[in-house]
């Protein structure tokens, strides 16, 4: 969210991961970490617990596989409380030796984030007619995507809102100068000179990015101060993967004041809102809700789950007296899917569509005993078939979609909106392979976009 426009939109939270010790039948309690020691585990705690996050991200994308073996290893030692109540036991030991997951999580998502601060002239009109110009300066913050470190080039992800404003004189209304800050590095703003910002960030130029998805594509190119730092992109999560009340990390810029995190629940997993568009209107957006605290400055930023791992940029909040802590971010899918797709298109976000007009015949809450999860499961089927559209004579109405394969990645749908995430990442002229079942026979048909 910009400091000095009113623009509803800002960030998200936070997602923290909960360790737990095993309880033993037998007189002698064993943590989770002793049980790793038995099986031939060398190192500290404090070693094993960085061990689950993992500096890449890969390992600690089996901490799930990892606690479930070491319950069912301490249920075979006679532990007789349910998983749950494991978690809950090794939580506590955690506690009581002051380790903090959430510290690991933290350290790896904020050396992907950025904080970013935009420059523009622009227009101040007077009650009398015409109007003069003054520097104005705005603050959000963003994620790094992928880079080429040897170069010192990396691509950044944000709002466009961030990077973007109305009155401004330039055409565009993009940022005369965009500047981004590495953690560990401080900006200053000062609007009696222009060359204080530009001396204390690395300059980023906009690639490109789409108004209604509010995504921008920043760059630094040729960075030494990149080049040399510890920074690295992203991780990115199955924004599909996220559940209710899993909690969320959000690292973002509030206030511009540089980089902060702030922790939250997630509350709903997929929404849609309305909002004011930037070039007038409104906007609708796909977005995920947190009760995370969310502050001006917080735009562009990512939201993290307990593994550091990105599933949502943050761009809004709900801004009312009688409303507190409700939050928005923009999905992972949704997000990342855009960005990629500006990179391809050199600037240009080139949407691609089926001719189809989809909707949902069924929709029901699901509850796994096995992982304590709840997750809404949908049945969605053709509604229309655009005339004349790609996929005129090759879908139906009625037909339900089972899974749907684009450029060999396949998404089994069990949500509506999965089918249009999964063409972010189509091109003109690819094929796509959707599993349908008509008639109540299962079929496979391919449409080119």
């Amino acid at each position: 969210m910009k400091k000095f426009v009113r623009v509803f939109a800002v960030l998200l939270c936070v997602v923290i991961a909960a360790f737990v010790t095993a309880g033993c039948a037998d007189s002698e309690a064993k943590s989770a970490y002793d049980l790793a020691v038995e099986n031939g585990y060398t190192g500290d705690v404090n070693e094993w617990l960085a061990s689950l996050v993992g500096q890449d991200g890969k390992d600690g994308e089996s901490v799930t596989d990892y606690l479930t073996d070491w319950y069912n290893s301490a249920k075979n030692d006679g532990y007789e409380g349910s998983f749950l109540d494991f978690l809950s036991d090794y939580e506590s030991v955690m506690k009581s030796l002051g380790v903090s997951t959430n510290a690991y999580a933290v350290s790896k998502a904020i050396m992907s984030a950025v904080t970013i601060y935009s420059r523009y002239t622009v227009r101040s009109y007077s009650p009398f007619g015409g109007y003069t110009t003054k520097i104005a300066h705005s603050a959000g913050a963003g994620v790094i995507l992928s880079d080429d470190k040897e170069n010192g080039d990396a691509y950044i992800i944000t709002n466009y809102h961030v990077v973007y404003e109305s009155s401004s004189v330039a055409e565009d209304g993009i940022a005369e100068y965009i500047g981004v800050c590495l953690y560990g590095m401080s900006a200053q703003i000062d609007t009696s000179d222009a060359t204080v910002l530009e001396n204390s960030t690395v300059k980023a130029e906009f690639l490109g990015g789409s108004m209604d998805n509010d995504i921008a594509v920043i760059k630094i190119s040729g960075s030494d101060t990149y080049k040399n730092s510890d920074c690295f992109p992203v991780t990115v999560a199955d924004s599909d993967s996220v559940k209710l009340g899993q909690q969320a990390i959000a690292i973002g810029n509030p206030e511009g004041d540089g980089f902060s995190a702030t922790t939250g629940t997630l509350s709903v997993d997929s929404e849609y809102i309305t909002m004011d568009g930037l070039s007038g209107g409104t906007t609708t957006f796909r977005v995920m809700r947190v009760d995370t605290s969310i502050n001006s400055g917080n735009s562009g930023g990512g939201l993290f789950d307990s593994s550091g791992n990105l599933i949502g940029i943050v761009n809004a909040k709900t801004s009312s007296s009688s409303i507190e802590n409700i939050s928005y971010a923009i999905p992972s899918s949704v997000a990342v899917g855009v960005a990629e797709n500006v990179i391809r298109n050199d600037g240009t976000f080139d949407k691609r569509t089926l001719g189809v007009k989809w909707e949902t015949t069924d929709s029901t809450a699901v509850y796994d005993e096995e992982t304590y999860l709840t997750s809404i499961i949908q049945t969605v089927a053709v509604g229309e078939v655009t005339s004349g559209g790609a996929s005129d004579g090759v879908l139906q109405q009625g037909d339900i979609i089972k899974s749907v394969t684009v450029k060999g990645k396949t998404t089994e749908v069990k949500r509506l909106y999965q089918v249009s995430d999964a063409l972010l990442y189509a091109d003109a002229g690819t094929q796509v392979t959707l599993e349908i079942t008509r008639d109540g026979q299962d079929q496979s048909v391919t449409v080119t976009v």
